[in-house]
């Protein structure tokens, strides 16, 4: 099986240079006409099966996964309807880079400050390095000292 949509993934160079997997590779097109599939008992949860009956090759996995808004391959069951277009139509539905570039730029906001915590800061600036419950000695929570049964510290 063979997956191309990771050669259109960007890298994000804020990210250490690791691919961007929120950017949308295709996108929606009504205008197209398509077909539709009903999946057979043989095929459940074999979208590579399904995309070689429908396209004769597995290389539109991405996009079959992607049109039918189907986000794990292994929920396609038996009766399930997909749809899908002609082998030549799939590039119609690549994505355009730039308007993605546009929204990413419109929902994100690098210069954003980030919200303290009042009471970490103060935990912090106290010089604390372990939570107060935390003894200097470990103690068992619950031991027996002579005839008593201790829970707790002393």
């Amino acid at each position: 099986m063979e997956i191309n949509d990771i050669s259109r993934l960007t890298r994000d160079l804020n990210q250490n240079n690791l691919y961007d997997l929120f950017i949308k590779t295709y996108q929606e097109n009504p205008a197209v006409p398509f077909g539709s599939y009903t999946v057979k008992d043989e095929e459940t949860m074999r979208i590579d099966l399904i995309c070689q009956k429908i396209y004769s090759t597995t290389e539109h996995i991405d996009f079959l996964l992607n049109y039918n808004s189907i986000d794990n391959p292994l929920n396609i069951k038996s009766g399930d309807v997909l749809f899908y277009v002609s082998p030549d139509l799939v590039e119609q539905f690549e994505s355009d880079e730039p308007a993605q570039e546009e929204s990413k730029k419109k929902f994100t906001n690098p210069a954003k400050a980030t919200r303290k915590d009042p009471t970490r800061q103060s935990f912090l600036e106290q010089g604390y390095t372990l939570p107060p419950n935390f003894l200097d000695v470990p103690e068992a929570p619950v031991r027996i000292e002579g005839n008593s049964l201790v829970i707790g510290s002393r």
